[in-house]
């Protein structure tokens, strides 16, 4: 599903003042166009992975750390300071169950990006901006 650039980038200026440390996590990270943003503009340690193995060479090629990898079964999210996605599934069943790992394995202080969301973050996270109206926004885990 697109999601706008600019959008993007004004999103992780909300993120960095919260941000509690630099690993950004890119979820379902396409060729790796808003990891090399993340780094490039933001200055975190951006990694990235995607099911599909030519996105994943692609943003190899941008210089992106990038690797194959199924966002139900990958077991990492409790690494990353700040995260992002923007509705990896079409399924509203498998975005749900997406969004639900996220939200359980993030670390406490962790900060998720995303957009296109299934369902509502839980409630008792810090709300850093939302922007429900549009399925969007950024929660800080308690």
């Amino acid at each position: 599903m697109p999601f706008e650039m600019h959008a993007f980038i004004a999103l992780c200026a909300e993120a960095l003042p919260e941000a509690q440390g630099d690993r950004f996590l890119g979820i379902g990270c396409g060729i790796g166009t808003r990891e090399k943003i993340a780094r490039e503009f933001f200055g975190f340690e951006a990694h990235g992975f995607d099911r599909v193995p030519e996105y994943v060479e692609q943003a190899q090629v941008l210089g992106v750390r990038a690797e194959v990898a199924d966002a139900l079964e990958f077991t990492g999210y409790g690494d990353y300071d700040v995260l992002w996605f923007n509705r990896p599934f079409r399924d509203p069943a498998l975005q749900a169950q997406l969004e639900a790992r996220v939200w359980e394995e993030a670390k406490p202080g962790a900060e998720v990006i995303c957009a296109n969301l299934e369902d509502q973050p839980p409630s008792s996270w810090y709300i850093v901006l939302d922007d429900w109206e549009v399925r969007r926004g950024i929660w800080q885990k308690p």
